[in-house]
């Protein structure tokens, strides 16, 4: 292959260069590809209504084993130098020279908003069930991985981001690794997330039980990596345990009881405690909690308020200490105005709900370590199987949601059985995939096609998916490979 073109070797119109990607006179490394397909949905009249097609095994389809085509979807063969950066690809080959003609030819070069991997990590020969290489030397594994991720942080821009997972095989050696290429600067986190249960499953191997991978996030530049706050559902917390009976009232007028004080007045007990007596802590409990959930507006918790909160705040705190049957106020232009009971802030239950998945909902900052994403039941996930590789599609949107926005373009040069692709899609993503393995003409492009042609499975219903969309196909030409057969991803 050619040395990389420099940047002061660029024409000034580079940034067009991406629409002629087969012109011999234009591609200096002389990466190009064949085979390339557009999937569009359609319900143009010209496309066939007879039921699901199969697109047989004919020398010029992209895919060797037959296609399942739905009838929403058409098929048309293009020529590679149609392709342009509103397209979203999957590309068969070699995810080197995938990275160096999004570089050198694709003009992706500082494009690219979020990069995931999950690429093969297994350093001790095993008998492997996986369809991909997943044995082979430590150092030669750094070495295949730093070449690549070396590329794959010039497409990220300024304000992207890099996830990698990983087992415990690895983590530590991919963490310096990519503090190397990326800067320790700009580490932003480690995420454990839970992979198995351990309920019903036995061990040979000493030690605990293997549960977890890890997801290594960098920043391209971490002080212009802006991420998305994400919340994860919360339990009541019972310090949020009083409410204002009469919050349409006037502040001064308020009258302040407990939430189960209030149960029990409405359930026809003197007091809270005889309350639980009858129907037991926990029962109460719940009763609590759905209360605060109906009514956020009037229940809140009493926070301390510091000398730093401003001399109005403060001395309408001391004051309020000598009146503790009344509550008193500080109005802000601004802001919401500041109330005061017995010399602490009243901060009301409504502030801790968050939009999650469509739905108000108490909620936390999410932190680093993601136990509610099951791997359990994805396999049927995308109409595609592929053995003890996938990732579920609910792991990818949490990603996504974190580091990207509408309209962002995702790469992810491990491609596998394509949750990345898949999930991008239906997230409104555009998106590049790269895949060596056979395996993605029949089972990454099959659930692609599903995927436009309406995929009910995975994220679909929390997305409100119902198909639509279009995505190419391409392969690398036979002969643009010069990096050994250590490929292949699971995701």
């Amino acid at each position: 292959m050619s040395a990389p073109v420099r940047e002061d070797d660029r024409p000034a119109n580079d940034e067009s260069r991406h629409n002629n990607h087969s012109a011999e006179n234009d591609n200096p490394t002389g990466i190009h590809f064949v085979n390339t397909v557009r999937y569009t949905s359609s319900t143009d009249t010209d496309a066939a209504k007879t039921g699901n097609r199969t697109l047989r095994n004919k020398p010029e389809d992209p895919a060797r084993s037959p296609l399942c085509i739905p009838d929403s979807v058409h098929v048309e063969p293009v020529n590679a130098d149609t392709i342009t950066h509103d397209d979203s690809l999957i590309i068969k080959g070699d995810n080197l020279m995938g990275l160096h003609w999004m570089l050198e030819e694709g003009g992706y070069r500082g494009k690219v908003k979020c990069i995931y991997i999950d690429p093969p990590y297994f350093f001790t020969r095993h008998k492997s069930k996986l369809a991909y290489n997943s044995n082979f030397r430590k150092e030669d594994w750094l070495s295949f991985l730093k070449e690549r991720l070396t590329l794959a942080r010039e497409l990220l821009s300024d304000d992207g981001s890099f996830f990698a997972q990983i087992s415990d095989q690895g983590v530590g050696e991919l963490l310096v690794l990519l503090k190397e290429i990326f800067g320790e600067r700009n580490f932003v986190n480690m995420i454990t997330t839970r992979t198995k249960s351990t309920s019903g499953f036995a061990t040979v191997n000493k030690g605990l039980f293997n549960s977890a991978e890890y997801i290594l996030v960098f920043a391209k530049n971490r002080q212009k990596w802006q991420c998305n706050n994400l919340y994860t559902p919360a339990e009541w917390d019972d310090t949020y345990r009083h409410l204002v009976e009469n919050l349409d009232d006037r502040p001064s007028t308020w009258r302040i009881t407990t939430i189960a004080e209030h149960l029990a007045a409405q359930q026809g007990y003197d007091t809270a405690h005889a309350m639980r007596k009858a129907l037991g802590s926990s029962k109460v409990r719940g009763m609590e909690a759905k209360y605060a959930a109906e009514y956020p507006r009037q229940v809140f918790r009493l926070c301390r308020i510091h000398d730093k909160a401003g001399v109005t705040i403060a001395a309408m705190r001391d004051k309020s200490k000598q009146d503790p049957h009344r509550v008193y106020t500080v109005p802000r232009a601004e802001r919401s105005d500041v109330h005061i009971w017995r010399g602490r802030e009243i901060v009301f239950y409504e502030k801790k709900l968050r939009m999650i998945d469509g739905k108000l909902t108490p909620g936390v900052k999410m932190s680093n370590i993601w136990t509610d994403v099951s791997y359990d039941g994805i396999s049927p996930e995308g109409g595609v199987q592929l053995r003890e590789g996938k990732k579920p599609e609910r792991l990818m949107r949490r990603i996504l949601q974190l580091a990207t926005n509408e309209g962002d373009l995702v790469v992810d040069f491990f491609l596998g059985s394509g949750t990345t692709a898949a999930v991008a899609h239906k997230m409104g993503r555009k998106y590049i995939g790269i895949e060596q393995m056979d395996y993605i003409k029949n089972i990454t492009t099959q659930r692609l096609i599903n995927v436009i042609g309406g995929d009910t499975t995975g994220i679909s219903k929390k997305q409100g998916w119902a198909g639509g969309g279009a995505f190419t196909y391409a392969e690398l030409a036979e002969g643009c490979s010069k990096s050994g057969e250590m490929s292949g991803g699971s995701v």
